[in-house]
């Protein structure tokens, strides 16, 4: 039987919780921002991290091409993608990687479409590359999106 994640954790575990998520609000306000922050690691990475971490092993990760080769991995059995691992580099986090390839995709003054509802940094970073001096908002649509396969 599958458990979703995100109803693992009930609100008052979620309030108890240090993040700027539960912190930066009033109690009177329910925030409704859904990351992975807001649901419980799966078991393996629980292990894997507390492996880790009494081992000492905290420095940072090489740069060869293991993560892009399982991600790679992932795309072909999910999406029947083809990742070019070549073509992948690795970078500190999420919206480090957006910025970077806002640089290297766009010049100043490019449009840009911004999905909405969206995490809230990502039309900061659009906005301090230079690109965006013409936004638009995405429309809100009912067209299927491919599920990855089970």
């Amino acid at each position: 039987m599958s458990v979703e994640p995100f109803e693992l954790l009930t609100e008052a575990e979620l309030r108890a919780r240090t993040s700027i998520t539960w912190r930066q609000h009033p109690t009177d306000v329910l925030p409704l921002w859904v990351a992975e922050m807001d649901a419980m690691p799966p078991e393996s990475v629980v292990e894997a991290v507390t492996r880790a971490v009494r081992n000492g092993d905290t420095g940072y990760p090489t740069l060869d091409t293991a993560y892009a080769e399982s991600f790679g991995w992932l795309t072909a059995r999910r999406w029947g993608w083809e990742l070019d691992v070549g073509a992948t580099a690795v970078v500190a986090d999420v919206l480090t990687g957006i910025a970077r390839l806002i640089e290297l995709l766009t010049e100043r003054g490019d449009a840009e479409l911004i999905p909405s509802p969206v995490y809230y940094p990502f039309s900061l970073l659009t906005r301090s590359s230079g690109a965006g001096s013409r936004r638009s908002r995405s429309p809100r649509t009912t067209a299927s999106i491919p599920q990855p396969s089970t």
